[in-house]
This record gives structure tokens, C-alpha cells and sequence, in this order.
């Protein structure tokens, strides 16, 4: 290969590593066609992708108007990491404690500091054992890291925990019991369930977890209906049933399939939803022909939900009709 030619070459390799932060050694150029006449370009050579193809290069001389597409293969092998200081066990992970090796010679190891986007299995693990300063970075070394929440101060029982009372801290997710797991969601507005010192680690039983649920304000019998008459929104801090009716802000319909007692929090096997259309029931129906749309009030022949289509009966004529469920009570003829 020529001198020039080979100062292109290198000056290829030179241009992918930087631009793609790789070692310039996984760069093969080709460039070994004997009719390839490269000049001498004193000034330098103008590198660029000008497509897609992250493997297509332009390589320009502007001094002499001279350029040439070539082709080139990037080794995708996995890249090797080197720890860049020592780092204690326990030691969560970041951008600035890598470097990535980027080429191996007589001459020594040389490396490269990347962006954190480019580390994404590593930035943010934690350290099984402490490592040296330019130590390879091995897999079977890091664990999964998992955020944890622990006390600033000491907590009372019952006391309400604010964001000032804990503070956030990254672990090893294999030492971690289940009961640890959680987000900072859950633990907004939370109440210790007994004395908790500064320090402590929060765990879920730990913890006293409002929950907002829908109870009796007297006594409901089997088959009637819950309404804001008999039913109230109520906060509470001890435990709920896990079938515990949510509060939803506005009562669907909804009757009770047996006595609820009163100030009984309301579980759904105890409850039944019903249809937005029950059979018997009057319709308001909307006819649509066109641009002409007029309203009239027909009875339910069967239930139905949204969306479905049912048969309802005008009970001036006694005929049957298909409709479509629209809503709560109402339907539409198209």
C-alpha cells in the first residue's frame, strides 16, 4: 500500500473512533483496489457519512477537488470497561468512574472517556468488592442497584413521613427483603406504624398506608341501591380488604347483594354493577336520519352496556326496535 494511501486509511480510522468513540483498531478501511489513486493531501482529509449507512464514508481532498466513497467494516465485539479509580464495596456505579479500552499495543492501554448513554448495562450497578484503578469491569463484579428510602431523623408513631424526613439511596437489590420495594409514590403521606429511628431502612410493614374507600352510612339491604345517601367517601389508615370498593368520585350503578351494616367499608363481592341499561327500564333514545336527529322514550327489552346493541320497544306501538347502548340510560338509532 502507498504512503498516501496508507495516510488516508489511518486518517479514516482516526476520524470513526472519534466521531463514534471506538478503539481506531476495530476500523477496517478498504481501500486495497491497485486502481485506487490517492494524492498527497497535504491539508488533510474531509470525512464524512453521506447516508444512512453508518459504513459508506466520503473522503475528500478540497484542496485539489479530489474525493472517493469507500466502505469500511466497524468489529462489533463487546467493549471492554476499566474502573478509572479505586471504588469502595457498595459503590454505585457512574459515567465517571469507566473508561472504555479502546486499543491494545506494545506501547500500553489507551482509553477513552464516553457519554453515560453509552454505558447503559453498567452506569448505575453496584460493587460486590472493592476494585483498583484500572481494573477491568467483569459482570460477575456488579449487582442491580435498587433506590431505597431511609430516615434523616427519628419518626414517632403515627407521625405523618414528609419528603424532609428521608433520604434516597441506591443498594444492591440482592440484599434487599421484598418488603423494602418501594416507590416514593407510596410513601407520600405515609404514617410510621410504630417508633422508627434515624437511619432505619423504610419497609413496607413499617408503614401505615392511607386508603381511600367507600362505607355504609346505614344500613343497605340486599338489592337496593348505593347512592350518595347511604354510602360516604372515608380515609383510613388501618388495613382494607383487598376486594375494598375504590371511591371513584361519582357512584356508578351499583346495587348490594346482600345487607351491609353501617360504617362497613364496601367490598365488591358484597356489591353488583349493573348495565348503563337495564331491561324495563325507560330509554331516552336519540333517532338519527341525515342531519335530523329527534328524541323519543322507548323500554328496555334486554341489558345492555355501552356500545352494545340492543332491542328496546315503543310502548305506544308495541314494536321492537335495535339500538345501541350510549350511555346511562340512553340510546341511539342510526
Amino acid at each position: 500500500m502507498s504512503i498516501t494511501k496508507q495516510r488516508m486509511v489511518e486518517a479514516v480510522q482516526d476520524w470513526v473512533s472519534e466521531t463514534d468513540q471506538i478503539g481506531a483498531a476495530s476500523v477496517t478501511v478498504h481501500a486495497n483496489d491497485r486502481r485506487l489513486r490517492v494524492p498527497d493531501c497535504a491539508e488533510g482529509f474531509a470525512i464524512s457519512r453521506p447516508y444512512t449507512d453508518a459504513e459508506t464514508l466520503k473522503v475528500e481532498c478540497p484542496a485539489i477537488n479530489w474525493q472517493i466513497t469507500l466502505s469500511i467494516d466497524i468489529d462489533q465485539a463487546d467493549p471492554t470497561w476499566l474502573f478509572s479509580s479505586a471504588l469502595p464495596r457498595g459503590h454505585q456505579i457512574s459515567a465517571a468512574d469507566l473508561t472504555l479500552l479502546t486499543d491494545t499495543s506494545a506501547e500500553g492501554d489507551t482509553s477513552v472517556e464516553l457519554p453515560p448513554d453509552n454505558y447503559p448495562d453498567i452506569v448505575g450497578k453496584i460493587l460486590r468488592a472493592p476494585v483498583r484503578q484500572g481494573q477491568r469491569v467483569n459482570a460477575e463484579a456488579l449487582d442491580e442497584s435498587l433506590l431505597v428510602y431511609r430516615l434523616l431523623r427519628d419518626i414517632p408513631a403515627g407521625q405523618l413521613l414528609t419528603a424532609s424526613d428521608i433520604r434516597e439511596e441506591y443498594v444492591a437489590a440482592n440484599t434487599l427483603p421484598p418488603t423494602a420495594r418501594l416507590t416514593l409514590a407510596e410513601i407520600n403521606e405515609v404514617r410510621s406504624r410504630r417508633d422508627l429511628p434515624a437511619g432505619w431502612l423504610l419497609r413496607r410493614h413499617d408503614l401505615d398506608f392511607r386508603q381511600t374507600v367507600l362505607t355504609a352510612t346505614q344500613l343497605i339491604e340486599r338489592g337496593a341501591a348505593l347512592t350518595a345517601q347511604n354510602t360516604r367517601r372515608a380515609d383510613t389508615w388501618s388495613s382494607v380488604p383487598g376486594d375494598a370498593f375504590p371511591f371513584q368520585g361519582e357512584l356508578p350503578r351499583v346495587v348490594a347483594t346482600g345487607r351491609i351494616s353501617p360504617g362497613q367499608t364496601i367490598r365488591h363481592s358484597q356489591v353488583r354493577l349493573l348495565p348503563e341499561i337495564v331491561a324495563g327500564e325507560s330509554v331516552a333514545t336519540q333517532v338519527v336520519k341525515g342531519n335530523l336527529a329527534i328524541s323519543v322514550q322507548l323500554e328496555a327489552v334486554e341489558d345492555g352496556r355501552t356500545g352494545q346493541q340492543i332491542r328496546l320497544r315503543n310502548p305506544q306501538s308495541g314494536r321492537v326496535i335495535s339500538a345501541i347502548v350510549a350511555g346511562d340510560r340512553r340510546a341511539q338509532i342510526r
